[in-house]
């Protein structure tokens, strides 16, 4: 009996490889389409059982066109042109690819697109390094007199989450003076959605996106996060009140 295909489509940032496993194969690859807008993350066709890379060509090239990002396909261990091993294991699929995003330098972003057995290494790929929000949240971690805990009142901070990811709706106070609202291109936090209400507080504001950041997009590009901000303070001089 077939199981259903898996077509799993996910945005991963890679981080240190932490998860014991053998040693990465080389995976063959092919670039589909070259990217005409660098800036946006690139993605990554896996195939599915018994399958090779060229089983995306025709969608690849197609999707590079429409969307002007580079488009790789590869052949996972055992199959195609890519290396031989003894092991076929889900984590010794995904840190195959995980090497092949750094040596092939798409990463900190890339988009994994895989189907069946491939859309699976997609979601272990992710779930492997999801790490770096991790050790995010394990920095609330505490050791008092022998046991850990959370150092963040956590009761409190879930009681009022929904208060804490909206804004409040009874000011009708403006600001007047020059604002940068910074976000990152892949974070949905600054949004055209969002742009109205932003010039109603702050009509002065500019709105800018660093590209290949998520949400903590200082971490992700931290020297552009820098320019960015220096760029803005230069010129500006402004009171933070009256």
């Amino acid at each position: 009996m077939w199981r259903r295909p898996v077509l799993a489509l996910r945005t991963v940032t890679t981080t240190t490889f932490s998860t014991p496993c053998t040693s990465p194969l080389p995976l063959s690859h092919v670039i589909l389409s070259p990217g005409e807008t660098p800036e946006k993350p690139p993605v990554v066709f896996m195939h599915g059982l018994f399958g090779n890379k060229n089983n995306f060509t025709f969608v690849g090239k197609h999707l590079g066109k429409l969307t002007g990002r580079k488009v790789v396909s590869v052949d996972l261990r055992n199959h195609g042109d890519s290396g031989h091993g003894d092991a076929m294991g889900w984590r010794e699929m995904a840190s195959d690819i995980k090497n092949l995003l750094e040596q092939e330098r798409l990463v900190p972003t890339g988009c994994l697109i895989g189907h069946s057995m491939g859309g699976k290494v997609a979601m272990v790929t992710t779930l492997l390094w999801n790490i770096a929000i991790r050790n995010f949240l394990l920095t609330n971690l505490i050791e008092r007199d022998g046991r850990v805990q959370l150092r963040v009142n956590l009761p409190v901070l879930s009681a009022h989450l929904n208060d804490l990811l909206g804004f409040p709706d009874d000011l009708s106070q403006t600001y007047e003076g020059p604002t940068l609202f910074l976000g990152g291109s892949q974070s949905p936090y600054i949004s055209p959605s969002t742009f109205p209400s932003i010039f109603q507080h702050f009509p002065k504001a500019s709105i800018s996106h660093i590209p290949g950041a998520g949400h903590w997009l200082h971490a992700d590009q931290p020297q552009a996060f820098v320019q960015a901000v220096s760029n803005f303070l230069k010129p500006t001089t402004f009171p933070l009140w009256e």
